[in-house]
């Protein structure tokens, strides 16, 4: 075997492991994605059309909530905001007009 046959042999194994690796990339990204996002992951591919373009606007949503300050609210912050919302919930519901008499 000459040693232009062995570089173009060692050439096709370094592409295929290469290969190999994006693609267990790939997969693992996907899965990353679909278990952090749920539902939201396969509704981003009914509305992209494209698995790839949803995984890049997934991406893009995960980057910008890194930046956040997210944190528990407190007992009490908790408490008033559940307060408020029953409040808001019991406001609809008192507005709204019997439909039949």
């Amino acid at each position: 075997m000459t040693s232009g046959a062995i570089a173009s042999i060692i050439t096709l194994i370094i592409i295929a492991v290469a290969g190999a690796c994006w693609l267990l990339l790939e997969r693992r990204r996907s899965e990353h994605l679909r278990k952090r996002f749920g539902p939201e992951y396969d509704r981003a591919i009914q509305e992209t059309g494209n698995q790839r373009r949803a995984e890049a606007v997934l991406e893009t949503r995960e980057k910008r909530v890194e930046h956040l300050r997210i944190h528990p609210l407190t007992q009490k912050d908790r408490g008033h905001f559940a307060e408020a919302w029953r409040a808001c919930q019991t406001r609809f519901v008192l507005s709204l007009k019997p439909i039949c008499s």
